[in-house]
Order: structure tokens, then C-alpha cells, then sequence
């Protein structure tokens, strides 16, 4: 589902407080409700009946609301193999590592889904993101901080850099999975600045792409290759311990013309990452 400009406006201007996460969608909005199913904090595809339970994770190109479309792609393969799944989506604009942790280990008792899939690593390079410590998300504590309620957020400067970050929760992501006998697939993401993306010079928004990602003051895309680079040497030499962690940053490589802007799939794109999730989960070990 794509959303026109107003639609989608309308659903960054509502969000809900989260005394876990600090701050989710809010499903409530009369958008949310005439255009999705939703249980708690979740958009819901398929029947609560219908198994494997598979919840996701990520932040606005995982979230349904803000029109990412891979989690309802990804079911329609599932009723296409005629095999039946219902996903939980819990994606939401801005998440990083730090929310999706805390939404897992809040919701994983109650709803003990079979699988859990993390589509991410954008959101943990740049947005939101302090430069004296990456283990905390800003959005929403800003706006916290502004009611007076507290004096200050305290935000301490730490060794690790984002990548560190990045690995370590996913570590900790997987290990609370496990012991709830959940499966957990960390993906991560292809994004424009990454990879070998062959950008079509005759498309507006492709050549528009292609002048931004060359432009080499930009600072998203200096500090996008050692992000990535650190992660994906962390799966070449520990492969073993880094098991659930797929490097699919060239899910997109020699193609085109599958990006909206800078971040975000089409929905040739999305198409895309939820055929390969697809091949994912079906090489889980039983």
C-alpha cells in the first residue's frame, strides 16, 4: 500500500508514548484502523490461527504504516506456496537496534512467535543516533526532555561505535529468542550509498540518487561503508556465532530502479526483500 504524501504526514504527527521503547505508532489513528489489522502494537497479516507466528522487527522500511510493503509481499508468498503463516509486524520510523531489543523483550512472552525477523542496520549508523554514544536512540527523548518532567538525559560517552552496538544486540536479540524457543533472522539491509546498485541515469529518481551518493561530503555516506564493513567482516570471521545475522547488503546489486529515496524500497524493491526473506526462512533448520 502507498501512501500519498498527507497519509503519511498523518502518521508521523501521531505517535504514541512507549514506556519501553519511548515511542511507537499510534494504531489507534483512524488511517491505521480503515487500512490495517492490528493487535497491540503490531500489524497483523493473515489468521491468529494460522502457523508458524512470525513477528518483525525494523524501523520504516519494516513499518506496514508508513507503507513498506515486504511483510504483506512475504504473506502473499506464503498463501501463493499455499502454506499458511500469520505475521506480526512491529516496524516503526526511527527504530534502531535499541527499540527493537526492548519490543522483543517486552512482547516475546506473550506472543512466542516461531520465528523473529530484524530487517535493519540503516537506522543504526545515522539516524537518531548520539555521536558520544550509540547505544541510545534520541527520537522521543528530546521531545521527553522537553516537558520539564526531567532534568536532563544523561548521555555518557562510551568506546563502542555503532557497529559494536549493532552486533552486540543482535547477540542479545537471538540469545532471548532461543530461550523462548523462538527463530530469529537478523537482515542486514541493502540501502543506497552500499554495494553495487546500478543506477539507471535515464530514471529521474535514480539519477537523482546517483548525484547524492557521489557527492563524497555527504556525511551518511562516509560513515555508511566502515558501519557496514566492520558487520560484515565481524560474519566472515565468527560465522558460527554470528549464524542468524544475513549480510544481504547485495540484495540490489546490477539492478535499478528500486528505490523510493535514499532509504526506502519501491514496491519492485520490496518485492524483492520479501522473496529472499522467503528463501530465509525456508532454509531454518527444523
Amino acid at each position: 500500500m502507498i501512501m500519498d504524501p498527507i497519509q503519511k504526514q498523518k502518521i508521523l504527527n501521531n505517535w504514541a508514548y512507549d514506556c519501553c521503547c519511548t515511542y511507537d505508532h499510534n494504531y489507534q489513528d483512524e488511517y491505521v484502523q480503515a487500512n490495517h489489522k492490528t493487535i497491540g502494537n503490531y500489524v497483523v497479516h493473515g489468521s491468529l490461527s494460522s502457523r508458524p507466528w512470525i513477528m518483525t522487527l525494523g524501523g520504516s522500511t519494516t513499518s506496514a504504516v508508513q507503507g513498506a510493503m515486504w511483510s504483506e509481499y512475504l504473506y502473499n508468498i506464503f498463501k501463493s506456496e499455499n502454506t499458511e503463516c500469520c505475521i506480526f509486524n512491529g516496524g516503526c520510523g526511527g527504530y534502531n537496534s535499541w527499540n527493537e531489543l526492548n519490543k522483543l523483550a517486552r512482547d516475546i512472552p506473550t506472543f512466542r512467535p516461531d520465528i523473529i525477523i530484524s530487517y535493519s542496520g540503516i537506522n543504526d549508523y545515522y539516524l537518531q543516533i548520539h555521536q558520544d554514544n550509540p547505544l541510545m536512540n534520541q527520537t522521543g527523548l528530546k521531545e521527553i526532555s522537553s516537558l520539564d518532567l526531567f532534568r536532563s538525559t544523561n548521555i555518557p560517552k562510551t568506546s563502542l561505535d555503532h557497529a559494536d552496538v549493532f552486533l552486540a544486540r543482535s547477540i542479545q536479540m537471538n540469545a532471548i529468542s532461543s530461550s523462548f524457543g523462538s527463530k530469529f533472522l537478523r537482515i542486514l539491509q541493502p540501502t543506497l550509498g552500499y554495494g553495487n546498485y546500478k543506477y539507471d541515469i535515464f530514471d529521474p529518481l535514480d539519477y537523482s540518487f546517483m548525484q547524492v551518493v557521489n557527492e563524497n561530503s555527504l556525511e551518511r555516506v562516509k560513515r555508511l561503508k566502515p558501519f557496514y564493513e566492520k558487520i560484515i567482516d565481524k560474519l566472515s570471521s565468527e560465522p558460527e556465532r554470528y549464524s542468524f545475522l544475513k549480510n544481504e547488503t547485495s540484495l540490489f546489486d546490477d539492478q535499478s530502479r528500486l528505490f523510493a529515496d535514499f532509504r526506502h524500497p519501491n514496491p519492485s524493491g520490496y518485492r524483492i526483500i520479501a522473496q529472499r526473506i522467503y528463501q530465509l526462512i525456508k532454509e531454518l533448520p527444523c
